[in-house]
């Protein structure tokens, strides 16, 4: 626009661009243009009405248990001495502070099945944790309190209840330490003990060098036994006095003094190993595997989960043995 109101504006003629002026240009009157729903979207349709929002106060109460959703799970563990299968049902509300886990299992020859129902309470600064099971070789109820304790480059973990079975009662306890150096180096250590003298300790140590993982691990423990796996049903407290080797079958053998060692070289999840089991007799063993540990995840519905898989040859029978296992956990 200039100062005496005329406008200014430029034209595309086909010789090119003309600057034009209006010298009075005038508003058009205003008009009620009839909205047609066919001209859409060559014309906007009207707009809608606002809707009026409404500021009112709303009093505090306390979150208690929160609201208790459920999901469903599946899992199970499939070796070459049986299979279990496992349906579950997951209750608990969105930030964790109570989760329940129903189980019901069946299995095949000597591999676990039964029903469990296991509840943890974290509205405490210690965890509150009941874990009841029937299955095919006990039934009973397992009682646990948790404390962790987390810091800038490692964590704590101690627990320690009491687990009431058939011919089973004992008090128990169990610690576990992982610290880690710039993602670079690792180390956990794990101890478990019961009044029925069962021991069973473990130091682990990796290295990252590259794209792969090298892992050192020493146990020791007594009065155990080797073979099979952990099944959703049972209680940790349960699985103390034994050392789980899906390679072996579930109790196949026994010792008062347990040595073991190993050494892996990982690359991604996928971790190539040599495992020593000394019970007496050394007994070696090589293989593939993969083992990923998940927490539980409130927000998405999922508890925790763990997740085996493997083969392995056994140098005294020289036959190859493979296995997968999806553990559920509240």
């Amino acid at each position: 626009p200039s100062p005496d109101g005329s406008l200014y504006f430029m034209s595309l003629d086909p010789e090119g661009f003309v600057v034009r002026r209006l010298a009075d240009p005038t508003p058009l009157p205003p008009s009620t243009l009839t909205f047609d729903r066919s001209l859409v979207p060559a014309l906007p349709p009207p707009p809608a009405t606002p809707v009026a929002l409404h500021d009112d106060p709303v009093t505090p109460r306390p979150y208690g248990l929160g609201r208790q959703e459920w999901s469903t799970t599946f899992g199970g563990q499939y070796t070459p001495f049986g299979s279990t299968t496992e349906f579950g049902l997951r209750l608990g509300d969105v930030i964790g502070r109570l989760d329940t886990l129903i189980v019901g299992a069946i299995g095949t020859r000597d591999m676990p099945r039964g029903f469990a129902i296991a509840s943890v309470w974290r509205g405490l600064p210690i965890a509150i944790a009941a874990h009841a099971f029937d299955t095919r070789e006990t039934r009973g109820l397992e009682l646990r309190a948790t404390r962790d304790a987390v810091f800038p480059l490692s964590r704590l973990s101690i627990s320690a209840g009491v687990l009431a079975a058939q011919h089973r009662n004992r008090a128990f306890v169990d610690a576990h330490f992982a610290t880690h150096q710039r993602r670079i180096v690792s180390e956990r250590i794990d101890i478990a003990a019961d009044s029925a003298n069962h021991v069973h300790a473990a130091a682990r140590t990796s290295v990252r060098a590259g794209i792969l993982t090298l892992g050192v691990a020493l146990s020791r423990g007594r009065h155990l036994t080797l073979g099979g796996t952990a099944s959703s049903i049972e209680p940790d407290s349960l699985l103390l006095n034994r050392i789980l080797d899906p390679a072996f079958e579930r109790g196949s053998l026994s010792t008062s003094t347990y040595r073991g060692e190993r050494l892996s070289v990982g690359l991604g999840r996928i971790s190539a190993f040599w495992q020593r089991h000394h019970l007496g007799t050394d007994i070696d063993l090589v293989g593939l595997e993969t083992d990923v540990s998940v927490p539980p995840m409130p927000l998405v519905k999922t508890p925790g989960l763990q997740l085996t898989g493997g083969v392995a040859q056994v140098r005294l029978t020289h036959k190859a043995r493979g296995w997968v296992g999806v553990r559920w956990r509240p």
